[in-house]
Parts: structure tokens; C-alpha cells; sequence
């Protein structure tokens, strides 16, 4: 899975917040936003999921209406990374 990073907590706030914008969030099927932006265990990285390629919610919204005028300036994609979470006690 791609996530959008940045080192800037703001940057990843208005990614998401343009993000929930374009799908209609909160809607009246409970849905509230896109995600919850959150920070790495290491405090390094601010992330969210990127939109899959295929869209959301059965093809209701593309990807591409998804990230429509979402500004990726001082945005990094990237591959998922295990060590963003704590390592869950069992």
C-alpha cells in the first residue's frame, strides 16, 4: 500500500482534509473522512493511505477524483513501512 508522508504535520492535514472534501466526507452513510493523519512510532513522519488505484467504495470515487487538486508539494509517496507502528504487545 502507498501512503502520503511528510515531516510536516499541517501538509498531511490538508492532503487528507482535500481528500475527504472531494469524496463528500462525512456523508450520510456514517462515513466521517478519508483517514486519521498519524505520526511514526519515531516521530519522524506524518502519514495517511494514499486512494488505491481502483478507487473507493465500489468505484463510487476514482483515485483520480480522489486526489484532485491535492498538493503533493513537500509530499513523499511510499511503500508501506512496519516500523511507522509500535510493535503490538501480545
Amino acid at each position: 500500500m502507498i501512503y502520503l508522508t511528510s515531516t510536516i504535520q499541517s501538509l498531511i492535514v490538508a492532503a487528507e482534509a482535500k481528500i475527504s472534501t472531494n469524496c463528500g466526507f462525512p456523508n450520510d452513510k456514517g462515513t466521517q473522512r478519508w483517514a486519521i493523519p498519524q505520526q511514526s512510532v519515531d516521530l519522524s513522519i506524518w502519514f495517511i493511505p494514499k486512494p488505491p488505484v481502483e478507487g473507493y467504495s465500489l468505484g463510487e470515487f476514482s483515485q483520480a477524483q480522489m486526489m484532485q487538486n491535492v498538493s503533493l508539494s513537500g509530499i513523499v509517496e511510499q511503500e508501506y513501512n512496519a516500523n511507522w507502528f509500535p510493535i503490538s504487545e501480545v
